[in-house]
């Protein structure tokens, strides 16, 4: 049996395979401090919230 991901992993695992220009989405993120935390602190990704219902995150990765 595999231990829970931690909120980061949500972002850390997948956002190398992204290209510059590509976007990563991820939803419920009203529920995801850590994961907001992240993407809004990176110079890296440029990230947009839509506050509808629990939350919607396009994140762009810029470099």
């Amino acid at each position: 049996m595999r231990p829970p991901a931690r909120e980061g992993d949500y972002l850390d695992k997948p956002l190398p395979l992204v290209r510059p220009g590509g976007l990563a989405l991820a939803h419920n993120v009203d529920m995801a401090q850590s994961y907001v935390r992240r993407v809004t602190r990176d110079p890296d990704l440029e990230t947009l919230f839509c506050r509808e219902g629990s939350g919607l995150g396009i994140t762009l990765k810029k470099r």
